[in-house]
Parts: C-alpha cells; structure tokens; sequence
C-alpha cells in the first residue's frame, strides 16, 4: 500500500527525531551512566569516609576521657580509700569528685552520663550519685543479668527509661573500662568506669550535616544494629546481609560500607536514586539536552512548515493530476512557494492545455474523416442497380410504354440527385425529403418486382421538417424487400409508420414476410460490417443493418434505440427512435 507524501514526511521526520531520540539515549547509557556511577562511588565515599571520621573523632574521645578518668589521681585515690571517718564526709569526697571532673572535662552532648563502680560494689553516678538505680538497671537489663566485670569496651545498644517520663527511653550504648593500680609493677583493676553514650544525639550532628545519605546504620563487631537513622529497618537488614563489597548498587540507590578501626563498628550508608541527581556531576548533559531541544524546536519551527506547505502543494498537484486522469481538462492548479513549485505548476498548467487542444484537434479531425467516409459511403451507387434499372427503361421503351419510361426514368434521376447531394447538413435531411426518396425507389422496385408487393407509408404531419440521418430508411425497405417477400413466392405488405413519443421520433417498418428466428435478428445488430449475404443481393447501397445501427451511434451516442423483432412465417419489424432535432 502506497501512503501520501504527507505521511511520507511526517514518518521520516518523527524517525529523525526518534533516531536522535535513541541515539542520545545509547550515548546516556554507555557513557554517562558508567560516568556518572563512577562519580556517584567517588562522592558517596568521601561523604562516608566524612561520617567515618566523625564517628571514629568520637570514639577517640571516649577512649582519651576513659584514659583520663582511669589515670585520675583524685578518682583513684577517692576509689582505694576505706577509712571515712563519716558517711558524710564520703558524701563529701564524692560530690567534690564528680564536681571535680565535671569542672575539668569538657563532655560531649552525647555523653549522656558516667558511672564510676569500686571493686566493693559500690556505684556512683553522675546523674545521681546516691541512686543505685543506674547500675542495678544497667546490669539487668544492658547486661543480661551479668555483673559489668565481665565485660571491657563498647557493649551493645540498650534502652535506657528516662528520668523524667516512664514513656521515654534513651537510645545508648555504654563503654566500660578499669580503673588500675598504677604503683604497682602489675597494674590491677581497682574499679570501673562506665561512659554511657547518647547515638541518636551522636549521629545527629552526622545526619543533619551529611543530607545526601537517605539512610544510615550502625553495626557493632558481632553485626548487631545499634544505630538505624530511620526508614523500613526490615528491608533495609535484608538488603545489607547481601552485600559484598564497600560499593555496591541496588535497585533503589547504593550502598557505601565502611569500618570504625578503633572499635570495630560497621557503618552502611544508603543513597536513593532519589537523592542522586544532588551528587551527578554532568558538566556536559545539560548542554547536550539543551542542544537537543533547540535543535529539535528549530526543526520545527522552520523546518517542519516548510515540509507540510510543500506536502500540501504535491497533494493539490496530485488532486488535479486525478481530475485531469477523470477526463476533465477544465483546471488549472496554482502552486505557492519555491520557485520550483511555481515552475512545475506552470508546467502542468501548459501540458493540460496543449493535451486540451491536441484531444480537440483529434476529434475534430476523427470527426471530419468519419463525416468524409460517411458521405462517401452515402455517395456510393451499386453499379448492379444502375444497370437492372437502365435495362427496365430500355425494356419498357421498346413496349413504347413512354408514360413509365419517364415515370421511372424520374424516380432514377431522383435517387442519383439524392445519392450526390453533398451540401453542408448531407448528414441529415428532413423526413419529408427521405420519405420522398422512399416513395421513388419503391417506384423503381414496383418495376423491378412487379405485383410482389404493396408499400403502405404513414406519418405525422408535425414531423415534416424534422431531421433524421440520410438513408436509414432505405436499406431496411431494401431488407424487407429482398429478404421479406421476394422469398415467400406471394404478395406481401410493407408498411412504414413514422411518429411522435415525447421529444422522440419513432420509426417503425413491418412486412409480413418469410420472418426470421429472433436470436438471428439480434445477431444482425451486433454486427460491425455488411453482411456478405445481403451486400450481394442490395441494389443501391450496400449499407446493411449494421451500417444503419453505426450511423445512429454516430449521430446520437447512446440516446437512441434500434430493435427487430421477428418470427418466422410471419414477418419481421424494426423500431428506430430517436430525438427530435
């Protein structure tokens, strides 16, 4: 199936486009998206190593407050003393104590507190230093029932109730360490401290500082979460159980692993594809889409009008190519735009005139040469009737029958004088005139055929100085003569009727001769040529059925009607109607 030149242009356009469309993407995919994971890993690890070193800062201060703390000489001095001469003045020396290091350490908002415990039992802390509640909770619970002996360095997060409300709890993880006895050449635990941190108050700062992350967890050494920043906890352990590597992309964003050195913590942070577009570095994206863009507006602000004015004028240029294909040659067609356009409706402009006249000129020479071979046929005599009819003018000279000597000498003369008249209108003549004709060529067959037949001739007088075409009637009286009654060996009847129907004449001429099969009488109207039969027993023109029907196609196209109907033994009737003219 051919399409238009419309849809041809408009298919090949938004191909361009879609081309360019894909070819961006190919270029996107295999060299941005390789760049732009690269530039992710690089960014996303240095912001990582960024909390890394946050975190580590941090559990360094806890470790050099730890080593403060367990080198203090009032903290082990207040620890190894026994003799306290009051309850007192032990209240005394701890209020002085915990003053002291409160007044000397500058703590962290994420220290939430410090317990110091002497090998007695005995538990001081430093949100209430004459509370028990603290150690009792803290090995319970933090603990599992353990006493904190058992136990050095980071333990495991743990909520802690606040003091204030039963309904909230802290989020802290505890760092324990000893106190030893420096004097002597092998140190000995002479007590502990406890540092209780507050992680949510640690990752804050971290979080709220670094805002590329979407999510970012803690795990200790055993690879329990201590810290989660929020989110789906559920997907989010799933997903990091499977990773592999310290870079590793998901099917929502990247991963980044990274591990505390001075204690162990494993810290994964997670970075959505919805945040990613704040760490592309594109220096060259944005101005190749910018450039697509522009190309593409340009296409179609100056390219893509021109394209459908041209389609346009192609599609009228292909509207008058089929109105001219249709047979109508009264058009012209007027292309706006380029001068090629102009040149080409200028062209088929001169074409479809030149066609006009050249198809004129052949009618009318097609016209003029059937009109010349039309007379010459009218004019042609059989030299076989001139002969019989001059043989039947010296017969009844010699009889001395005069009176029919001049009768049908007249009626001869008259046909000649018919046969060459070649005026003007010789294709037509009035009906009074071809009647006329009739009556004198039946004079001359009544000679000829002596009491064979009789003639019988009608018409309506309105139609005298109607016009027929020359001798039509003549060779069908001639049929119904030679072909009609000479056959039947007795006297027959011809009649000819001519009337009126509307704006139609209507000639009918019935004899009641030998007849014919009717599928005999069609036949003879499908007949281009004289019939060979009839050409060798016509008189005075060989003109036949199917040259009478060929003279009324030519006159009236296919306004007209010609008809036999036959039977045999009982005679034969042809019917011409035509218009009036």
């Amino acid at each position: 199936m051919k399409h238009g030149i419309k849809y041809s242009v408009m298919s090949r356009l938004i191909a361009v486009v879609f081309i360019v469309l894909i070819s961006f993407a190919g270029i996107f995919y295999y060299i941005f998206i390789p760049n732009m994971q690269t530039n992710i890993a690089k960014f996303g690890n240095h912001e990582a190593q960024k909390n890394l070193t946050q975190i580590e800062n941090s559990v360094d201060e806890i470790y050099r407050l730890s080593e403060y703390l367990s080198l203090n000489s009032d903290m082990r001095a207040f620890i190894e003393r026994r003799d306290y001469k009051s309850a007192s003045e032990k209240v005394k020396n701890v209020t002085h104590l915990l003053q002291n290091i409160k007044n000397n350490i500058l703590l962290k908002d994420y220290i939430h507190s410090y317990c110091i415990i002497a090998n007695d039992g005995s538990a001081y802390w430093s949100e209430c230093a004459y509370d028990d509640f603290f150690i009792d909770w803290f090995e319970k619970y933090a603990l599992k029932g353990n006493s904190s002996k058992e136990y050095l360095g980071f333990t495991g997060n743990y909520a802690f109730p606040s003091r204030t409300s039963n309904f909230v709890h802290l989020n802290l993880i505890s760092c324990i360490f000893n106190i030893n006895n420096v004097n002597n050449r092998v140190p000995t635990a002479i007590g502990q401290v406890i540092i209780n941190l507050d992680l949510d108050t640690l990752m804050e700062g971290i979080v709220t500082e670094n805002s590329i992350f979407s999510q970012i967890a803690i795990f200790d050494e055993r690879d329990n979460m201590i810290y989660f920043s929020g989110g789906e906890r559920t997907k989010f352990l799933q997903e990091v159980k499977q990773l592999k590597t310290n870079f590793e992309k998901s099917e929502n964003g990247y991963y980044f692993t990274d591990v505390v050195n001075n204690c162990n913590w494993k810290i994964v942070s997670f970075l959505s594809n919805q945040h990613v577009n704040k760490i592309m570095d594109i220096p060259f994206v944005i101005p190749a889409i910018i450039i697509i863009i522009v190309a593409l507006l340009l296409i179609f602000i100056f390219i893509f009008p021109r394209l459908i004015n041209v389609s346009k004028q192609i599609i009228k240029l292909d509207q008058a190519i089929g109105t001219v294909a249709n047979g109508d040659l009264d058009i012209s067609v007027s292309l706006i735009g380029e001068r090629e356009l102009a040149n080409i409706s200028d062209g088929f402009n001169h074409m479809v005139v030149k066609t006009k006249q050249y198809m004129k000129d052949a009618l009318d020479n097609l016209e003029a040469k059937q009109k010349v071979s039309f007379e010459l046929l009218l004019t042609k005599i059989n030299p076989h009737f001139i002969y019989n009819t001059l043989n039947s003018v010296i017969y009844l000279a010699r009889k001395n029958r005069n009176q029919d000597v001049i009768k049908l000498t007249s009626a001869f003369i008259c046909l000649l004088q018919d046969s060459i008249h070649l005026e003007e209108n010789s294709l037509f003549e009035h009906i009074e005139t071809e009647l006329e004709v009739i009556n004198q060529y039946i004079i001359i067959q009544k000679y000829r055929y002596m009491d064979q037949f009789l003639f019988n001739c009608t018409f309506d007088r309105e139609l005298e100085r109607a016009l027929i075409p020359k001798n039509i009637l003549q060779p069908l009286i001639e049929n119904s003569i030679l072909h009609g009654i000479c056959p039947k060996g007795s006297s027959g009847l011809i009649e000819l009727a001519v009337t009126r129907e509307n704006n139609y004449i209507k000639i009918v001429i019935t004899d009641n001769g030998i007849g014919m099969e009717q599928e005999k009488a069609d036949q003879l109207l499908s007949r281009n040529n004289l019939d060979e039969s009839c050409a060798a027993h016509s008189k005075i023109r060989p003109i036949g059925i199917g040259n009478v029907a060929e003279k009324l196609h030519f006159t009236y196209g296919t306004d007209y009607r010609f008809t036999i109907s036959s039977n045999p033994n009982l005679g034969t009737a042809v019917t011409i109607i035509m218009p009036i003219r």
